[in-house]
């Protein structure tokens, strides 16, 4: 007896709003947001990260970016071992993958998609494990994220367990003491903080505002500090809107703080992802 497959209202309103690689603009995604998809856009997306939005296509670009193809939703009920694709492949196509976030390449157990089989013959243990093909929610299901292909990207196991329920590329991003960025220039007053970010404040302030940055990691080799303090001290200055952020999530993924001497400024505490261009 052959199965078919259970489709329903909304997982129709799904397909209606996949935009497949190479496909039309379909109903319900405007054209920009189509255009971000693609990759063709120019323009970034400001998003501020503390009422948690979010592109919603994002998704669908970062999967396309990585050539990670994207298939429609069919059947949402897990199939039984041997009698179709795994989770992971019900929205990618069969073939090779890559981590949407670090651009590792990946595996899936269910043999759909392999590793190069000499790179696999070195990877032993919990790295072999860490290359590991898994299904990640972009936007997290605990802040509201869907399960839907404008939600879903392509993950290694290692990734995926770091990330959490963050935002990427504002909140988190792989290898962040090395890719995390901090720029020079004035910053408002730090008097209400904590003294770890008055005193990275003061280092800041002594910095060249017309280079970009060290890095988090160079910040915390200069001044003997750790680099989990110097990320603590930097989100709390962020949230007393001292900086603008821009994130990019182009592989190598990164983000720039820039400081904003005025709090009032429109964008003092955002987040301008700058990926498209």
């Amino acid at each position: 007896m052959t199965v078919q497959p259970s489709y329903s209202r909304r997982s129709e309103a799904r397909e209606a709003t996949v935009d497949r690689v190479g496909g039309a603009v379909r109903p319900g995604i405007s054209s920009e947001m189509a255009a971000l998809s693609q990759g063709r856009s120019s323009v970034g997306v400001k998003a501020p990260m503390n009422d948690g939005s979010w592109p919603l296509l994002v998704g669908e670009y970062l999967n396309w970016q990585e050539g990670n193809p994207i298939v429609p939703f069919e059947n949402a009920r897990r199939a039984a071992p041997g009698r179709g694709p795994c989770r992971l492949h019900r929205w990618f196509a069969a073939g090779a993958l890559r981590c949407t976030f670090c651009g590792t390449d990946v595996y899936c157990p269910c043999g759909q998609a392999e590793l190069n089989p000499v790179l696999q013959a070195r990877l032993k243990g919990r790295d072999l494990f860490g290359r590991r093909a898994t299904l990640d929610h972009v936007r997290a299901r605990a802040l509201g994220g869907l399960t839907e292909a404008a939600n879903l990207a392509v993950a290694c196991w290692s990734c995926n367990c770091s990330k959490g329920d963050r935002h990427f590329p504002g909140e988190w991003i792989p290898h962040r003491d090395a890719s995390t960025y901090v720029n020079g220039g004035q910053l408002p007053d730090l008097s209400g903080l904590s003294r770890a970010a008055q005193r990275l404040g003061r280092a800041i302030e002594l910095l060249d505002s017309g280079e970009v940055g060290p890095s988090v990691m160079e910040l915390a080799e200069t001044h003997s500090w750790r680099t989990d303090g110097v990320h603590r001290a930097i989100e709390e200055m962020f949230r007393a809107k001292a900086f603008r952020v821009s994130a990019h999530p182009c592989v190598p993924s990164s983000r720039f703080f820039t400081p904003v001497p005025d709090p009032s400024d429109m964008w003092a505490g955002t987040i301008w992802v700058d990926g498209w261009s």
